[in-house]
């Protein structure tokens, strides 16, 4: 057996890699969270959970650029497993009894009590709109050869957060709301999740070439 090859596999997914995916995972958790409480924003109704939850795509756009499609897709999954598990704990926790002296219950289903509709949509819109925004990213690499990445990066949050923002509105609420509050809500999420990576990019520049030094850097001490 070589034991160099399997070290090669221990180290894998670098620390750098880990930390991103650590970091796009929390991002996910908090905005779901946060999501209960609805902000104004600009004249903008919106679930606070906006502030955040952009990020996981900035942080998904420099995964797919630095580490590929597939590295990318893992991350994604590896955050809808965490989120599914974070969500499930918090409805066993509401359903189990409380202790007598505990007199919070209405304000822990308030605030965490999320209904298994929000769930669903929050679910399905995370992970349809991040792999399509992944998949555009590799797509676009090819077809502009690896240049323009403002380009690559808004034009996949286009479509990525659209389809988001679609699916979670149209699960959550189709039905319960009329179709203009149903459209005027997907506008606003979609234009304020869009507008915030277009004007986040020159960070995701400076993100993505910290990135690369550092993995060049670890290849080379290799």
């Amino acid at each position: 057996m070589n034991m160099k090859n399997n070290t090669n596999k221990v180290n894998y997914f670098s620390r750098t890699y880990l930390f991103l995916v650590i970091l796009s995972t929390s991002a996910l958790l908090t905005a779901n969270t946060a999501a209960v409480k609805t902000i104004a924003v600009l004249g903008l109704s919106l679930p606070a959970g906006v502030i955040v939850f952009p990020i996981s795509y900035i942080i998904g756009d420099a995964l797919t650029e630095v580490y590929g499609f597939k590295k990318a897709r893992l991350a994604i999954y590896l955050s809808f497993f965490a989120n599914l598990f974070f969500s499930v704990t918090l409805a066993i926790a509401q359903k189990l009894p409380a202790a007598s002296f505990w007199q919070q219950q209405e304000a822990f289903d308030s605030i965490l009590g999320q209904s298994f509709r929000i769930l669903l949509a929050s679910f399905s819109g995370y992970l349809f709109g991040s792999l399509l925004n992944s998949l555009i990213m590799v797509k676009l690499k090819k077809v502009t050869k690896k240049k323009l990445l403002w380009l690559r990066t808004i034009a996949s949050s286009i479509l990525g957060e659209g389809v988001d923002s679609f699916l979670f509105v149209l699960v959550a609420f189709l039905g319960i709301m009329d179709r203009q509050a149903l459209l005027a809500m997907i506008l606003s999420q979609w234009l304020f999740k869009v507008s915030y990576e277009i004007l986040i990019t020159p960070l995701l520049y400076l993100a993505i070439n910290k990135i690369q030094d550092i993995e060049s850097q670890s290849v080379q001490k290799k």
